[in-house]
């Protein structure tokens, strides 16, 4: 399997939610994510991991998402 390519920010999400996934294990909410970067909207946090989707790092599970596959941080 090739290996995903992220950007800065989405490295920083990726980390952001194992962290909090290792702490509370669970994964956070979209506003917990929001809160946790300072964006005044959950809608940003479910831009980026709707794109974490995409590029096959998340999936998505009835309502929530998990970690698809091990992530490159090249």
């Amino acid at each position: 399997m090739k290996p995903v390519r992220l950007t800065a920010r989405n490295k920083e999400v990726v980390s952001f939610i194992q962290s909090f996934l290792d702490e509370y294990d669970r994964v956070p909410a979209m506003a917990d994510i929001a809160n946790h970067f300072g964006w005044s909207s959950d809608n940003a946090a479910h831009e980026h991991i709707a794109k974490l989707i995409v590029l096959g790092v998340l999936e998505k599970v009835g309502c929530w998402y998990r970690f698809k596959r091990e992530v490159s941080h090249a």
